[in-house]
């Protein structure tokens, strides 16, 4: 590894770094999202949150390859649309009804576990209301009228708190049926919501329905989280594409200590990455639909020519000979490379994410890509190794091309020429549309998938998607611009209609 005594510096999108990629991914720099996010307002979720709740939009192939599963609970009655939550304690006198409104119906309810939840088993991490099966455009902090609605002043509130009672969900109807039955207890010397609550508490495992006897009509969800005691649950809006509720998710505890999020995110595990880094990563999982909803449009760049299987990730207009392969091999043959472009970005249409497609297999887990793994101990907290780009490029290619090229560019070299990388590489760079194939007419049949790296400039890593046996599914460079955009509001005007 690379030795360096300059300070390590953290790369922003604009940062011009000259001459790193000479490094050749022997550099180690604290870097990944912006710190954007810590000044972000809470209504828009990034990092650790909004990786828990795009859970909700895995299938269960995706969720069995991460541990997680996901429970139906129940269909929830809403014949007001008024929804409320909080603890199942007290006949729900300090649960809190949400401000926005949903239509009335019936909706599926569910529950999502990690069993192995810090040795606490049956514990839910995200309780989740299916209003539609519309993808989620973006999320947004779900808030609750102020217990004393009366007082013009009175701000809306963040989130409701847990002194030892699962967690409830329902329809404000059922505080009807509560006041019914209420007269019903003074006839009768004994509570039947008390009573009912009380048993429902007690016999609860993950999550559960609760019908009462003497409201039939009307139901609630309960959920048992990690924790019992808790200062604050938070909920958040999934929103289509034209503003409407797609789901609501309260997180129980997936962003923060529960073993669903070590398990997610393992942040104290080196090369893992976590946050907006992998909320990035996992939008190469989304189907059409979902990147259109967006909206990120998914581009076929070419079918990569992999006769070694060692692949190179760079900028292939600063010194493409000087970098080394990843470690890791991927299987022989051609396979597909594509770019997600982001279409709603104030600096107009930008490549998010370059991919090389390996399998169709769910990937389990991330990890960093680095040419020399034995530095993979040092890749702590937001450290990242990748490659820096002076000429706003990066690559995909086989060694066999890197080794090709290296070969022409020593012959025209002998000769006298011009470089091959000063003239028709070039030509083909600037020529590209985001992207391109580039083909060497000197070199067969072997190729190099160019794509214009984010914002410019920069240094940018690579990670690895790996299926559940270990296997790489898929080989991810981002470069930073869903990274940002999951840390920061859109501008006014490109906010969906309420």
């Amino acid at each position: 590894m690379t030795t360096l005594d300059a300070p390590l510096v953290r790369p922003s999108r604009r940062t011009l770094l000259r001459g790193a990629s000479a490094l050749a991914g022997g550099l180690l720099l604290p870097g990944g999202p912006s710190r954007a996010a810590e000044t972000v307002p809470p209504e828009r979720p990034t990092g650790l949150v909004l990786s828990a709740l795009e859970l909700t939009g895995l299938g269960e192939a995706e969720l069995a390859a991460l541990g997680i599963r996901r429970h139906a609970v129940t269909t929830l009655e809403c014949p007001s649309g008024r929804l409320l939550a909080g603890e199942a304690a007290s006949e729900l006198s300090g649960a809190l009804p949400y401000a926005r409104r949903v239509p009335p119906g019936r909706y599926l309810v569910s529950a999502y576990e990690e069993p192995d939840n810090r040795g606490f088993e049956d514990r839910a991490c995200l309780a989740e209301l299916r209003l539609s099966d519309a993808p989620v455009a973006r999320w947004e902090l779900a808030t609750f009228d102020p217990p004393d609605a009366s007082g013009e002043s009175a701000a809306p509130v963040a989130g409701f708190k847990a002194e030892g009672s699962p967690v409830a969900l329902g329809d404000a109807a059922v505080r009807s049926a509560f006041g019914f039955a209420g007269f019903l207890g003074v006839l009768t010397g004994t509570s039947p919501v008390w009573k009912q609550l009380s048993q429902a508490a007690a016999d609860i495992e993950l999550a559960r329905e609760l019908r009462f006897s003497f409201a039939p009509d009307v139901n609630l969800a309960l959920f048992n989280p990690p924790s019992l005691y808790r200062e604050a649950f938070a909920s958040y809006w999934g929103l289509d594409a034209e503003g409407r509720p797609a789901r609501l998710v309260i997180d129980l505890g997936a962003s923060d200590g529960s073993a669903a999020n070590r398990r997610l995110h393992a942040g104290a595990e080196p090369g893992v990455p976590t946050g907006t880094t992998l909320s990035a990563l996992r939008r190469t999982d989304l189907s059409e639909a979902d990147l259109a909803a967006r909206p990120i449009e998914r581009r076929q760049v070419s079918q990569l020519a992999c006769p070694t299987g060692r692949i190179v990730a760079c900028d292939p207009l600063v010194g493409l000979g000087d970098h080394r392969p990843f470690a890791r091999s991927v299987p022989t043959g051609r396979h597909p490379v594509r770019i997600y472009i982001d279409l709603d970005n104030d600096w107009g249409q930008r490549v998010g994410l370059a991919e090389l497609r390996l399998s169709e297999a769910p990937v389990a887990r991330w990890r960093i890509a680095l040419a020399d793994e034995s530095i993979m101990p040092q890749m702590v907290g937001d450290t990242i190794s990748g490659y820096g780009v002076d000429a706003g490029t990066g690559c995909f290619c086989d060694e066999a091309a890197q080794k090709a090229l290296a070969a022409q560019e020593e012959a025209r070299m002998n000769e006298g020429k011009n470089s091959y990388g000063e003239t028709e590489f070039l030509d083909a760079a600037l020529a590209m549309d985001l992207a391109a194939d580039h083909r060497f007419a000197f070199a067969g049949d072997l190729n190099v998938a160019l794509f214009h790296s984010g914002f410019g400039d920069g240094y940018y890593a690579s990670y690895w998607g790996l299926d559940e046996t270990g296997a790489p599914a898929r080989l991810v460079t981002s470069f930073g611009v869903f990274e940002e955009a999951d840390a920061r509001p859109r501008t006014a005007d490109k906010e969906p209609k309420q």
